[in-house]
């Protein structure tokens, strides 16, 4: 796996797209998804868009730039922005789950200043800020 940080290289295949480098933004997803997306559905995803990708190149040296052809590379490279997000959407659930399950693993000690420190009141507090990201969470994941 790729040391790099996962936004960082999502940050840089984006911008590859917006400087209309669909290339380098393809060769970018295939490296990006095989190093950081947990789910290999995902990985087959961006070997198909890369198929398309060339597929569409191939059809562009026998016919040129026409206006079909044209249309479906933005496509392209809505569905690479789309499959960057995705990717880093799922590594970062799995980075999550895997934090939750090992901290399940190992119980969590407290000392006694810590205890007493925790007032109802800091408590609730910290219950309801959980709630509202859950709520946030919720949401987020209904307009997608």
């Amino acid at each position: 796996m790729n040391a790099a940080d996962p936004k960082t290289k999502a940050s840089q295949i984006q911008n590859l797209l917006a400087n209309g480098d669909l290339d380098e933004a393809t060769k970018q997803l295939i490296i990006f998804a095989e190093d950081f997306s947990p789910k290999r559905k995902l990985f087959r995803e961006s070997i198909s868009v890369s198929s398309e990708y060339h597929f569409l190149n191939g059809q562009q040296r026998r016919e040129g730039l026409t206006d079909f052809i044209y249309r479906r590379r933005l496509r392209v490279g809505e569905h690479i922005s789309e499959l960057v997000d995705a990717i880093i959407d799922a590594f970062n659930e799995a980075n999550i789950n895997l934090n939750i399950e090992s901290s399940a693993s190992s119980p969590q000690l407290y000392s006694s200043s810590q205890i007493n420190n925790r007032s109802p009141q800091k408590i609730d507090e910290e219950n309801k800020k959980i709630e509202r990201f859950e709520l946030a969470d919720k949401i987020w994941k209904q307009k997608k």
